[in-house]
């Protein structure tokens, strides 16, 4: 398959696992959005292209010696953006 077939079909997959996730949580009124490019900048375009009040962000988060370090994406998320960000692990 071609890499546009590969790309629908990641999408595809995220979309369900969102909406089992909002689904099991009774979370109603989301907007999942996609966007290509570098995933800081299109994480926080799309934020505030929808308006967004609230980003929800998975993290890998590691322990360091100063506490929980979180992963570079979700910590460049948290500053410079006017949403409310919640990161979960």
């Amino acid at each position: 398959g071609s890499y546009a077939s590969l790309q629908d079909n990641i999408i595809k997959d995220i979309k369900q696992t969102v909406a089992g996730v909002a689904d099991a949580a009774q979370v109603e009124g989301y907007r999942l959005i996609a966007e290509e490019g570098p995933t800081v900048h299109a994480i926080k375009s799309a934020a505030q292209a929808a308006h967004a009040n609230l980003l929800v962000v998975g993290t890998h988060a590691r322990e360091g010696i100063k506490g929980v370090v979180l992963g570079n994406t979700a910590e460049r998320l948290l500053h410079g953006l006017e949403v409310d960000v919640l990161v979960v692990r």
